[in-house]
């Protein structure tokens, strides 16, 4: 499996995913972060909202992706409800299939297979 960590990134204009689409071609999954997103005028700079995180599966050709860096510890004004719900409004809005871009709780597991 070809899998891509995002960590703890900002988009910024999202030139980077586009280079790291175009390097790689494609990710079967990709560990991208969701969360501290609010108030977003401020942490914009240093961390994703769900709608950008749909934006970098997409620029990155990911098969897969689980969102992550929400519900842990509150470092922004976001709530890891709020940041799934968004993360759902993004997903419709952008057409990604309801499965390939998941959220889990602290201790569940999924299995992907390969295509």
């Amino acid at each position: 499996h070809k899998i891509f960590f995002a960590g703890d990134t900002a988009f910024n204009n999202g030139t980077i995913f586009k280079n790291i689409g175009k390097k790689y071609k494609s990710f079967d999954t990709s560990l991208l972060p969701i969360g501290a997103y609010q108030p977003n005028e401020f942490l914009k700079s240093y961390h994703t909202n769900p709608n950008e995180a749909v934006l970098i599966h997409k620029l990155i050709n990911s098969n897969n992706s689980i969102g992550m860096h929400t519900g842990t510890f509150q470092l922004g004004q976001d709530t890891k409800s709020e940041a799934i719900k968004d993360l759902e409004i993004s997903k419709l809005k952008n057409k990604i299939h309801a499965n390939k871009f998941t959220v889990l709780d602290p201790g569940e597991f999924i299995e992907i297979k390969k295509n």
